[in-house]
């Protein structure tokens, strides 16, 4: 396959102690690279700052909507979202973080069908849609870090 070279140099990159970890991280980016090919031409934080856009145009995540998530529920999902990604890499199946209670049961569904680069990109939008609540950068540093583990994903 033409990628295998490529899904184990981004294996090697972000290679963690465990082979078991590695073996499922080398798994998803092989999967990942082999599906549709919509990241490669953007950074990490314009994926997210893309679905963001998306999430508010195209599904009614207004900031007054997000407002009305005070107790925490989209750090929750985001949460949800990057352990989701990182099950996705390991086959874990453990799950500490759950959606949020009350939440569409379709949007769980959809972000646990997504490949793994797609749960970090919601992910971060959710953090995103955190600090556009707050008014803030409380969670820029978090979206930051997402948007790396998706640039070493794309070679960046």
């Amino acid at each position: 396959m033409k990628n295998e070279g490529k899904a184990k140099m981004i294996a090697d990159q972000c290679r963690p102690c465990t082979n078991d970890f590695y073996s499922g991280f080398y798994q998803g980016a092989l999967i990942a690279l082999n599906a549709e090919s919509k990241y490669f031409n953007k950074t990490g934080i314009e994926l997210i700052a893309q679905e963001r856009k998306e999430q508010i145009e195209k599904h009614g995540w207004s900031i007054e909507h997000d407002k009305d998530y005070s107790n925490g529920q989209l750090i929750q999902a985001a949460e949800f979202c990057r352990e989701q990604a990182y099950n996705s890499t390991t086959g874990c199946k453990t799950e500490a973080c759950k959606w949020p209670d009350g939440w569409i049961k379709h949007f769980e569904n959809k972000v646990r069908s997504k490949d793994f680069v797609s749960q970090l990109i919601v992910a971060g939008a959710f953090y995103m849609a955190e600090n556009d609540r707050l008014e803030s950068t409380k969670y820029q540093s978090i979206i930051d870090l997402v948007a790396n583990q998706i640039d070493k994903f794309n070679g960046f």
